[in-house]
Formats: structure tokens, sequence, C-alpha cells
């Protein structure tokens, strides 16, 4: 799929929130400045010609539903960000992230129990 751009990924996530969804209810959820309703319709067929979204027709409305969770999303992203910025190594970007971020203790020790409770789980 291709990369979505930030007025892309802000609609995506509109839709995430309130689907099944309206051209109008994505209007009306958008934040201001909104964009013009023809602008909006762009965008919506942009999305779902990169494969984000689908929509099936009621009357005459679409009805807008997204392809791709945002969890599968994320993820999509984050790889693409290892890749492009640590070597695709997810071991580096930790580090990177150890070492960079300004973390509390309690930070910290959720980070490994979830570090453990995935261990556990394999």
């Amino acid at each position: 799929m291709n990369a979505l751009s930030k007025a892309e990924e802000k609609v995506l996530h509109i839709i995430w929130t309130q689907e099944p969804t309206y051209l109008k209810d994505i209007l009306t959820a958008y934040p201001d400045p909104k964009p013009a309703k023809t602008t909006l319709a762009t965008v919506l067929k942009r999305i779902k010609d990169k494969g984000y979204i689908t929509y099936h027709q009621e009357g005459g409305s679409r009805c807008y539903s997204s392809s791709v969770s945002k969890s599968k999303y994320l993820q999509q992203k984050l790889s693409t960000f290892i890749s492009s910025f640590f070597n695709n190594s997810p071991t580096q970007f930790a580090s990177f992230f150890t070492e960079e971020m300004d973390l509390s203790e309690d930070e910290i020790r959720e980070i490994k129990k979830l570090v453990a409770s995935k261990k556990s789980k394999k």
C-alpha cells in the first residue's frame, strides 16, 4: 500500500473513531479549519484508491469504513520508520528510544512488564 499524506491520515483517524461513517460526519468531526466538501471527497477517493478504506452506497450517500485496522496501520508505519532510520533493526530502535527519551521510572517499569509479558507468551 502507498503511504498516506498528513491530510489523508487525519481523515483515516476520523473514520477509525466513528466507522461506519458518512462524508458529512467526517466533515463535522474534522478540526478547524475544515476543508471544503469537495476537497474532503477528493481525499476520501485517494485513501480508497490506496486501499485503506472502502465504501458502500446508501441512497445518495457513501458509507465509509476502514479496510486496514489502526493497529495494522501503525505496525506498517513503525516498520517503515525502523527500516528507514534504524537499518531495519528493532534493537537499534529500542536502544535509541530508551537512551534518548526522558523516561520516568514508572514508564521504564511498564516497558519491562510489556517485554516480560511478550517473552512469556513465546
